[in-house]
């Protein structure tokens, strides 16, 4: 029984593509979240409590959501930097021809 490791630069190099695709997705959605404004309530003093609360909440979010793209962002390079290095293995593993 064989435990050998197939992985294909190529395949890896993609799904790290799509990674990154998302990671951009997930910033944009994170860019428009910072574009929403508790303003819009007016200057209500009824909801000043509330607003102030609110506006924790989101700023709160934003920096975990903005966690999160670094991570995907993180995880997609790494996919490349593990394909490059599989490739790098593969060449340093081929025996030399004899002349």
């Amino acid at each position: 029984m064989s435990s050998e490791l197939q992985a294909s630069r190529w395949t890896l190099e993609q799904q790290a593509s799509h990674v990154h695709g998302h990671a951009a997705e997930h910033d944009a959605a994170v860019q428009r979240l910072r574009e929403c404004s508790v303003e819009s309530w007016g200057p209500d003093p009824i909801f000043a409590m509330l607003r102030k609360v609110w506006a924790d909440c989101c700023n709160s979010m934003i920096e975990a959501r903005s966690a999160e793209s670094s991570v995907m962002y993180g995880t997609g390079d790494g996919i490349v930097r593990t394909s490059r290095n599989l490739e790098a293995a593969e060449h340093a593993s081929q025996m030399p021809q004899a002349d």
